[in-house]
């Protein structure tokens, strides 16, 4: 599912299936149907949260479970950070959210929607640059809203240059599981 159609049919080029066009604020489920909701890297975009989390309780069976991850900050190693720190130097700016301060309040903001939180976990996975294709992808898979286009050029050509060193960029998660009460 995803309000957009051009992601709707990048998703049908790879075969996904089955899609359904709709904004995670008005989702297209009936009330209480659902056992589980999974919200893949998405929740720091879905606007407003709040009416999103709200959306979601509406949907789950009593005891149902939302299962979110988003980028976060941390756990990183000390070696992350001069990877992290060449990143954010080439495009010129940090990676930064649309709901990062929601997020920051997100127990109140599921307690408010009707979850509670039974689990929340940080955990460090790294992206392999293997390739300049796995450096693309990577730098694809960035939210970049408005990064001029000098910028991107210039980050692809870093993160290839990465590849070419066989470097893994750290990748920090969040990951929480709320029941619906």
């Amino acid at each position: 599912m995803d309000a957009s159609a051009g992601e709707l049919s990048a998703a049908r080029g790879r075969g996904a299936g089955p899609l359904v066009r709709a904004s995670a604020a008005a989702l297209p489920v009936a009330g209480a149907s659902v056992e589980v909701v999974v919200c893949s890297m998405a929740l720091q975009v879905l606007a407003p949260l709040p009416a999103v989390l709200a959306e979601i309780t509406r949907v789950l069976v009593p005891g149902g479970r939302l299962v979110a991850t988003w980028p976060d900050r941390g756990p990183l190693r000390p070696g992350d950070v001069l990877v992290l720190a060449g990143l954010l130097a080439v495009l010129g700016r940090g990676l930064r959210y649309p709901n990062d301060a929601a997020l920051r309040r997100l127990p109140d903001l599921l307690t408010g929607a009707g979850l509670r939180l039974v689990d929340d976990e940080r955990r460090r996975f790294g992206y392999p640059l293997l390739d300049a294709a796995a450096a693309d992808r990577f730098l694809a898979s960035l939210y970049l809203p408005d990064l001029p286009g000098y910028r991107y050029r210039t980050a692809r050509t870093a993160l290839r240059g990465l590849a070419r060193a066989r470097l893994t960029v750290p990748v920090p998660v969040r990951r929480i599981v709320a029941v619906r009460r």
